[in-house]
């Protein structure tokens, strides 16, 4: 049953109901197992191309593999997105994660071979089917609970997923130097056991250009991406939703900077500070992965935001002012935990605000946004942080995530002054271009909490 035009919410927390409702069972069976074989093909992978053939990781081949990991993965993003909403979603995650097990049975020829441009290709094409199927589950999991739940889909959904990652890293490391081929044919099997379920699934997942033709006119694309943008800025749901998880990503690559700068220059950790950043980002995002189902039950979307931003920021002065280790993990996890439910909650809102027909799109924009803020605020406080660092460099951050709660109050009830610019920017796109998005998008803002 297509729940994205049930009645409107009844606000509850969800945990229980979520696990009766038909077909969620084989969905997430499928998510978990695609995600264990997924990560075990890449550790086993990084394994053979970093260290069995190039002898070390050297600046060179981090960097070739940071390339191979990012450009894929974004390149393909447009497509992908095209892709979600215009075939069968539930076809469609069958058949990847079956590409996905082809993929690791071909990689069994690089240990073999020591083929080194081969382990990059396999690499690349699998993180991008991987991030289609991403896309691809984005746009699918409303169609399995009712929109009031969605927070609680999505937090269990993100919790099969680490789940899976650390299984699959434990597969692929206690494999990769024994029996490597033993590993890769196990993630083949685990592909194609997803595939399965998903083939499985009973319920009805969208897709499939169910109001369009096959036919695409001559310049389309282009005017899709502009009434995708234009609706996204003129839609004060959508636009709530994108502009809060990217700001709270940017203040937190801020953040990580800072305290692996600071760990590294003040207390000569090196290494170690960064490996300290990130499990305390992990600590925080599972705390905040589970908080956010309860706290979406009981708390508006508005209060939601700067809630989060208030915490961060009342952390961030205490941690700039009381120079101890304890107190700078302390406000590294509540920043990191904010920035969790945030965007769990306005994943939610993006998905039970946009229409079926363009989902896949406008969440790839949502998803793109907020990472590409991510990048965008690490690298601006790398470069402020130049000289010697100390926590007190946090406290602008603090000032920044202040002005976010008093942004995210005030702006509660006045004017959406953006919907001007969205005509300013857009002045070529024909109302009728905007497809149905616009009016679908309008009614869902109805329904959306502010």
């Amino acid at each position: 049953m297509n729940w994205r035009r049930a009645l409107p919410p009844v606000r509850t927390s969800g945990w229980d109901s979520i696990r009766r409702e038909p077909g969620l069972r084989p969905y997430l069976a499928g998510q978990g197992l695609g995600q264990i074989g997924d990560a075990a093909t890449t550790l086993i992978l990084a394994q053979i191309v970093l260290f069995d053939i190039d002898h070390g990781a050297s600046a060179g081949t981090v960097g070739r593999a940071i390339a191979t990991a990012v450009a894929p993965a974004m390149a393909v993003t447009p497509i992908a997105s095209l892709l979600a909403d215009r075939w069968n979603r539930r076809r469609s995650l069958a058949v990847m994660s079956a590409a996905r097990a082809l993929v690791a049975l071909a990689a069994i020829c690089v240990p073999v071979t020591g083929n080194r441009i081969l382990g990059y290709g396999c690499v690349g094409v699998l993180l991008v089917l991987s991030r289609s199927m991403y896309l691809t589950r984005a746009a699918a999991v409303a169609h399995f609970v009712p929109h009031d739940r969605l927070v609680s889909l999505d937090s269990v959904a993100l919790l099969v997923g680490l789940a899976a990652g650390g299984t699959g890293a434990l597969l692929g490391g206690s494999l990769s130097s024994m029996a490597p081929i033993a590993g890769l044919c196990c993630a083949a099997v685990l592909h194609l056991a997803g595939s399965l379920c998903f083939v499985n699934v009973p319920a009805d997942l969208g897709g499939g250009n169910r109001s369009t033709s096959g036919h695409v006119e001559a310049g389309a694309p282009r005017r899709d991406r502009l009434a995708i943008a234009r609706t996204i800025v003129g839609s004060p749901g959508l636009r709530r939703a994108v502009a809060a998880t990217a700001v709270a990503r940017a203040l937190l690559g801020a953040v990580i900077a800072i305290v692996v700068i600071t760990a590294d220059q003040r207390y000569e950790m090196h290494a170690n500070g960064f490996a300290m950043a990130m499990g305390l980002v992990g600590v925080g995002t599972f705390a905040g992965t589970l908080m956010a189902p309860a706290v979406a039950a009981r708390v508006r979307t508005t209060f939601v935001i700067a809630g989060a931003a208030l915490a961060s920021a009342i952390g961030l002065s205490v941690a700039s002012m009381i120079p101890r280790t304890v107190v700078l993990v302390g406000a590294t996890m509540i920043v990191a935990l904010g920035f969790q439910v945030v965007r769990l909650v306005s994943d939610a809102a993006v998905q039970r605000a946009a229409p079926d027909e363009s989902l896949g799109k406008v969440f790839s924009v949502h998803d793109a946004v907020h990472t590409g803020a991510f990048a965008l605020g690490a690298l601006a406080a790398s470069a402020g942080a130049a000289g010697p660092s100390s926590p007190a460099r946090l406290f602008p951050v603090a000032v920044l995530q202040l002005g976010v709660a008093a942004v995210a109050i005030v702006s509660r009830r006045r004017p959406q002054p953006l919907r001007v610019v969205a005509e300013i920017l857009f002045p070529n796109v024909e109302p009728g271009a905007r497809s149905s998005a616009a009016g679908s998008i309008a009614q869902s803002d109805e329904r959306i909490a502010c």
